[in-house]
């Protein structure tokens, strides 16, 4: 977590990464489609998820019915936010990245739909719990903001612990400078000993010359 990467390497990771992603999504959305209309459920892991067409005027997994307009343009936003970010920073970490990358695909992916059909194509159902139809974008919307809030939660985490780490260093740097100046001190005292210990002999000389 502490490596960070350079702007131009992380922009196109994010950009590699978020098109991965985007592309996963509507390649999904579209097999739905072609694949399940009409078919009701369709097994994929016996007893834990099956595949059942659905469509959603909402947000992630069905909540938010009906505000079509408002999630189309917080997605644009939240992308929009998403590339300012990476701009304007010089340097960027994985757990920045990948949690960025996976919430603006998922944006994206959802706003699509919504433009193309007016409702967003859901399809994986869970089987051992009642849960909301979802996709591939809810999956990655999800899990980014779960990386993206640890990540956050454990830089805190660490920034609140670590003062008195930092504190003494600070110390440590401010004795060394004390002892440096006091050592620059020293040596302007032994040049100035050294010039007033030499001007009496310079005078001693010029006194016998002339009396000679």
């Amino acid at each position: 977590m502490k490596k960070r990467i350079d702007r131009p390497v992380a922009v196109s990771l994010f950009v590699g990464i978020f098109a991965l992603l985007l592309i996963a999504d509507r390649f999904t959305k579209i097999m739905a489609v072609e694949h399940l209309s009409g078919k009701g459920s369709v097994p994929f892991i016996p007893y834990v998820l099956d595949f059942y067409l659905t469509y959603n005027q909402g947000a992630a997994f069905g909540i938010f019915q009906g505000a079509k307009p408002f999630f189309i343009i917080l997605a644009f936003l939240v992308c929009i936010g998403i590339f300012t970010y990476l701009l304007l920073n010089k340097k960027h970490t994985l757990f920045e990245i990948i949690p960025l990358a996976l919430i603006g695909a998922g944006a994206l992916g959802n706003a699509i739909d919504r433009l193309r059909v007016g409702e967003v194509v859901d399809f994986i159902r869970t089987i051992f719990m009642d849960f909301p139809i979802f996709n591939v974008a809810d999956s990655c919307i999800t899990v980014g903001v779960i990386i993206f809030i640890l990540y956050m939660f454990v830089g805190f985490f660490k920034t609140e612990h670590t003062p008195k780490i930092n504190d003494s260093e600070e110390q440590e740097e401010e004795t060394i400078e004390s002892f440096e100046l006091l050592g620059d001190l020293d040596e302007e005292y032994i040049d100035e000993d050294t010039n007033a210990a030499d001007e009496p002999a310079d005078e001693n000389v010029e006194v016998s010359s002339t009396d000679a």
